[in-house]
C-alpha cells in the first residue's frame, strides 16, 4: 500500500493507510519524538480550495482539542500546513460501530446500555462546554475489545455546510449540505437547523435502535431517509425485534421524537430511562438468545404516529393497574417518568461561538425522576504536574437517589477507588493497589445533607505533592444527597506512587481515600 504522505508529516513515521472516508483520508503513524502511535487525517485536496471550509475545519478541530474525556478520542493537533489541512488525533484499538455491530449480530440489551450510556457521558461533558457533535452515526463510534467506547470527529461535518462543497455529490459525498449521515439525522438538522444538544440526543437514539435492531430506524437511498426522518415515525422497536420490551422500545422511541421538545433534556436523561427501562422489566436477565435474522430490506413504513400514542397510552394503563393488584407504586411511578415526555422544552445553549474551556465548569445537571434529584459534579481541573485531571459529567446509568437525608452536618462518605463504572454507576474492580494505565481511576462517593450555600472541593495528592485543587459552589440542581463519582486522565500513565484523594466541605477536609500505584 501507497503510504506517501507530503513532508508535512516528518515528525511522523507513517505504518499504513487505514482508511478513506467521504472528507480525510487516514493514516497510522508514530510519532518520532516519544514513539506514541497516532491517526492522522488528512483532508482530501478538493475541499482544501475552499477558505471557508479550511477556516471552520481548523476552528472545529482546534476546539475539539480542548475536550478531554475517556470516552472521547482525544486530538492532539489540528494544523495547515504546505497545502495540506490535518487532524492528528489518538489512535483507537477498536473497531467502529458500524462494523462491530455486523461482528457481534444480535447485541444483548445490557451491553447496549452499557454503549449508550458512556456516549452519554460523552455527549454530556461536550455539551457542557458548548460543544455540539453535529454527525454523530455509526461510524465515528469505536468500541473496544473491553466494552470500552469512544466517540470521535466532534464538530468536523460542520466545517462544510454553507460552502461551495456542501452540495456536492459528484465527489460521492454522503453528505447532504454538509448535515451529516442521513440515517442519524434529526427532522430539524433536514429541515436546515443546525447543530443542537437535542439534535445530537436523537442521533442517540438511533444509535440505541440499531444496536439492538441491527440497522437504524430508516434505511435506503439518502433522499428517502431524510423525507422519512421528516415525516414517518419509526418503525416500533418491539415490532422489529420481539426480544426488546415495549418499555424499552418506549424509552427508544422518546429519544426519536420528531419535536425536540419532546425529547430529553439531556444524554444522560436518556440513558437513565434506557438502563431502567432494561432493568425494570427484566431484572437480572441474560443476553438475548441470537440467530434471530436481520432484515435485508428497509423496514416497513409505519402506519401513523397515532400508533405510538397508543402504545404508551398502553403503557400507561398497565401500570395503573399493577400499582392498584401488586403494589409496584414507587419503583414503577419513577420508570413512568422517565419514558414520558417532560413539560419543560430543552433550550439549547448558544453555539455559534466557541469558548475557552474554563479551570473549573459544572455540566448541565441532569433531572432526576425522583423526590430527591441527583447528579454527579462535573468539574474540569487545570493540571499541575505529569497527570492531566478530567472530572465526570452527569451520570450516565441510573443513579439510585438516597433517601432523604436525616438532620446533621454535611458529608462525603463510603468513598471508593475504582477503575471503571459498571451498571447502575457502581464501581467496576475497586481496589487499593492498580498498574500504571493510560485510562482514568474514578473515585465513588455518597454526598449528604449538601446546600447551595456550601463550597465544596477535590484535592489529588501524589505523596506529598498536591497535583491539583478544585473549589467550587455547591450547585442546587445537585440536590442534598446523591452518589457521584470524580476520575482522573493522565496525558501518558499513572507513575507509580501513594495517591491520596481528598473531599472539601467549605475548605475543610471532609473525607479521603488512598490508592496505590505499583
Amino acid at each position: 500500500m501507497d503510504t506517501s504522505v507530503p513532508p508535512v508529516f516528518d515528525d511522523y513515521e507513517i505504518e499504513e493507510e487505514i482508511g478513506c472516508g467521504n472528507l480525510t483520508r487516514v493514516y497510522r503513524a508514530r510519532r518520532k519524538s516519544d514513539g506514541q502511535r497516532v491517526s492522522i487525517k488528512l483532508v482530501m485536496p478538493d475541499f482544501t480550495t475552499d477558505r471557508v471550509f479550511v477556516r471552520r475545519f481548523l476552528e472545529a478541530g482546534s476546539r475539539a482539542i480542548k475536550l478531554d474525556h475517556p470516552n472521547i478520542a482525544r486530538v492532539y493537533e489540528v494544523t495547515e500546513r504546505e497545502g495540506a489541512v490535518y487532524v492528528i488525533r489518538e489512535y483507537l484499538e477498536a473497531t467502529c460501530l458500524a462494523e462491530w455491530i455486523a461482528q457481534q449480530g444480535e447485541v444483548p440489551v445490557a451491553l447496549a446500555v452499557n454503549i449508550v450510556r458512556q456516549l452519554a457521558s460523552a455527549l454530556d461533558y461536550a455539551h457542557s462546554r458548548r460543544m455540539m457533535h453535529g454527525d454523530l452515526n455509526d461510524r465515528c463510534v469505536y468500541v473496544d475489545e473491553s466494552g470500552h467506547v469512544k466517540l470521535a470527529d466532534f464538530g468536523l461535518v460542520q466545517s462544510v455546510a454553507g460552502t461551495d462543497l456542501g452540495g456536492s455529490q459528484s465527489r460521492g459525498i454522503r453528505l447532504v449540505q454538509g448535515m451529516g449521515a442521513p440515517e442519524y439525522l434529526a427532522p430539524e438538522r433536514v429541515q436546515g437547523q443546525g447543530p443542537s444538544r437535542s439534535a445530537d440526543i436523537y442521533a442517540l437514539g438511533v444509535v440505541a435502535y440499531h444496536l439492538l435492531a441491527g440497522h437504524p430506524p430508516f434505511v435506503g437511498a439518502a433522499e428517502e431517509v431524510l423525507e422519512a426522518q421528516v415525516y414517518q415515525a419509526p418503525p416500533p422497536l418491539h415490532s422489529e425485534v420481539p426480544a426488546v420490551s415495549p418499555t424499552v422500545s418506549a424509552s427508544i422511541a422518546r429519544a426519536l421524537a420528531k419535536r425536540p421538545e419532546l425529547r430529553y433534556n439531556t444524554a444522560t436523561e436518556f440513558a437513565r430511562a434506557f438502563a431502567a427501562a432494561a432493568e425494570g422489566i427484566a431484572p437480572g436477565r441474560g443476553p438475548v438468545q441470537a440467530g434471530r435474522p436481520k432484515p435485508t430490506a428497509p423496514p416497513r413504513k409505519p402506519p401513523t404516529v397515532l400508533i405510538g400514542v397508543v402504545v404508551v397510552a398502553l403503557v400507561v394503563a398497565l401500570t395503573a393497574w399493577l400499582w392498584n393488584q401488586v403494589g409496584l407504586g414507587e419503583r414503577l411511578r419513577e420508570q413512568l417518568d422517565l419514558l414520558l415526555p417532560s413539560p419543560v422544552p430543552v433550550v439549547s445553549p448558544p453555539e455559534s461561538e466557541p469558548t475557552s474551556t474554563p479551570t473549573s465548569v459544572a455540566a448541565t445537571p441532569t433531572r432526576s425522576p425522583t423526590r430527591t434529584p441527583t447528579a454527579t459534579p462535573t468539574p474540569t481541573a487545570t493540571p499541575a504536574t505529569e497527570v492531566s485531571p478530567t472530572l465526570t459529567p452527569p451520570p450516565t446509568a441510573a443513579v439510585s437517589p438516597l433517601p432523604p437525608a436525616e438532620s446533621g452536618p454535611p458529608a462525603f462518605t463510603n468513598l471508593v477507588v475504582a477503575e471503571g463504572i459498571g451498571a447502575n454507576n457502581t464501581p467496576l474492580s475497586p481496589g487499593a493497589t492498580f498498574t500504571p494505565a493510560r485510562r482514568p481511576l474514578y473515585v465513588f462517593f455518597e454526598y449528604r445533607n449538601m446546600s447551595p450555600t456550601m463550597r465544596w472541593g477535590h484535592v489529588w495528592r501524589r505523596g506529598t505533592q498536591e497535583l491539583n485543587r478544585t473549589v467550587e459552589q455547591w450547585p442546587g440542581g445537585w440536590g442534598a444527597a446523591g452518589r457521584a463519582y470524580i476520575f482522573y486522565t493522565p496525558d501518558s500513565s499513572y507513575l507509580p506512587g501513594d495517591y491520596e484523594v481528598q473531599l472539601l466541605i467549605n475548605d475543610q477536609v471532609a473525607a479521603s481515600v488512598t490508592f496505590k500505584i505499583e
